[in-house]
């Protein structure tokens, strides 16, 4: 059960937070597999639930990431829509025109080879951490219609962890998810470390176990630390360009793009 929300006590801060082009990294993925799926059945559920460990990913990333991600999302699935528009226009059920057979076979290759826009739009989908972020615009949504005396009703810059003192952790969920999945009950707990081990990898973020987390996220500002453009699922092109330049130190160390902390 939720506690009462709170008033806000601190004002959201604008950072850069982590970059785009980490989320579309289709060598290392932002999300691991499993759970990249269970944020997907979880968003489509009717009722949505909500967890702190989703909230510190989503302040982490940013408001002005999901953005972007939000834009680039629906940049390639108009993308797609345009090829699907053009594929049905040149199909036919006469296949003994090499033309038929043409459009037959780009047909297949849209919807089921490997690097096709279709394949890495879907990938963008589950990997990138979008779930994360439908899920919790649609949990807002369904807590501020249970709540309308909230004032001021939750919104999309609010940190939730801060607001909404009760937000559980999803390792109860996670591991109700895997077993349902079919693995070993023994070894679910251990799949829910390894699954913030592999994002805190990726992103820099800190978790703890208080009912209100702060974490620090640092991303590595070095230009070979982000993915070129080959290893961008989509359309590199139509990514936005970077709000800050990279930081580089004379001596080569390590040198952090931005640093995020909570309000205290």
């Amino acid at each position: 059960m939720l506690d009462r929300p709170v008033q806000p006590h601190c004002d959201s801060r604008r950072a850069t937070g982590i970059p785009l082009r980490l989320l579309l990294d289709k060598r290392d993925h932002f999300l691991p597999d499993n759970m990249s799926r269970f944020f997907e059945q979880t968003a489509i559920e009717p009722t949505a639930r909500f967890y702190k460990e989703a909230e510190v990913i989503w302040q982490a990333v940013s408001e002005e990431t999901w953005v972007e991600l939000d834009n680039y999302i629906e940049e390639i699935r108009q993308r797609c829509i345009q090829i699907e528009i053009r594929l049905r226009q040149r199909a036919s059920w006469n296949m003994f025109t090499s033309e038929a057979r043409a459009a037959w076979r780009d047909s297949w290759q849209f919807y089921y080879g490997k690097d096709s826009l279709w394949t890495e739009y879907r990938a963008i989908v589950r990997h990138s951490g979008y779930s994360i972020h439908f899920l919790r615009e649609k949990y807002i949504s369904q807590f501020n219609a249970k709540h309308p005396e909230l004032d001021p009703p939750l919104r999309q810059s609010d940190k939730l962890t801060h607001r909404l003192s009760g937000l559980p952790s999803f390792k109860r969920d996670y591991v109700a998810y895997l077993r349902r999945e079919g693995f070993e009950p023994a070894r679910c707990s251990g799949l829910f470390e390894d699954a913030l081990a592999h994002v805190k990898r990726r992103g820099g973020i800190h978790f703890d176990d208080r009912a209100t987390p702060d974490f620090d996220v640092t991303v590595d500002g070095r230009a070979h630390a982000l993915p070129k453009d080959g290893d961008i699922l989509g359309l590199p092109s139509l990514l936005p360009p970077p709000r800050h330049s990279p930081l580089t130190a004379g001596d080569g160390r390590r040198t952090p793009l931005t640093t995020l902390d909570t309000c205290t």
